[in-house]
């Protein structure tokens, strides 16, 4: 049975520094992580149109299955990892199921007299 999850390929690197986690971008060895994969696939799912009717099924079923796995991921994500919960949050938000990431999303968010930002620690002042 599938979790829903995109799986990286564990011998070959990451191609975007995005797709790492943070602590594999510390430890220098930028492997993809399966959180921030999936929600770009399930955006891709998405923006998928143009299937014949037999596909849809399966199309469907993808979508549901990547969804309904990042919404079990959503408050493991921890907090350095801002990116892997707002592309999440974008991605969930296009199945309609977004609310808990976004909430999560929204309590990260930083405020100072740079304006509104979200971040794993403060951006310095310039």
């Amino acid at each position: 049975k599938t979790t829903g999850a995109w799986d990286p390929d564990p011998d070959h690197p990451a191609y975007d520094r995005k797709m790492s986690s943070f602590e594999e971008i510390k430890n220098e060895r930028m492997y993809s992580d399966r959180i921030p994969l999936t929600a770009y696939v399930l955006i891709a799912l998405y923006e998928t149109k143009d299937v014949s009717e037999e596909a849809l099924g399966c199309l469907d079923n993808a979508r549901a299955s990547a969804a309904n796995f990042l919404v079990g991921q959503v408050n493991d994500i921890p907090q350095e990892e801002v990116f892997h919960l707002a592309i999440t949050a974008y991605a969930l938000s296009l199945s309609q199921n977004s609310e808990n990431a976004f909430k999560r999303l929204w309590s990260w968010a930083r405020n100072d007299s740079d304006g509104l930002y979200f971040a794993d620690q403060k951006i310095p002042e310039n």
